[in-house]
């Protein structure tokens, strides 16, 4: 952490630190947002679809791919690069849980998983 001098304190300074704390996850041309820095109803959103996995264990089926390219394309920066992203990547879904975790672990948000059933 780069040393603060509280007694000079400018916004500058503390945009650049919350960047520095919280960074976004880049994967070429997308940026996947950090959960601390996107608004409210797209947290609530990301946070709705994640718990389709919770529904998963009260018996309901999910498709996992879907919900994690739903939840990704929330945090994107551009969704039609998104889900251009997505479809080169197709229905491979070790390659998006992957992609998942590698945001999970940036943004240090809980993760939801699907049930091993």
């Amino acid at each position: 952490m780069a040393t603060i001098d509280f007694d000079n304190l400018v916004l500058d300074d503390i945009i650049a630190e919350a960047e520095r704390q919280h960074p976004d996850l880049k994967v070429g041309e997308v940026t996947f947002r950090n959960m601390l820095r996107i608004g409210s109803k797209d947290r609530d959103r990301f946070r709705k679809v994640l718990a389709k996995f919770s529904d998963a264990n009260d018996g309901q089926d999910v498709d996992a791919l879907k919900v994690y390219r739903e939840a990704l394309t929330i945090v994107a920066d551009d969704k039609d690069k998104a889900e251009a992203m997505f479809d080169q990547v197709g229905d491979n879904l070790a390659v998006i849980n992957t992609l998942v975790e590698l945001y999970m672990k940036r943004s240090q948000v809980g993760e939801a998983s699907p049930s091993q059933d």
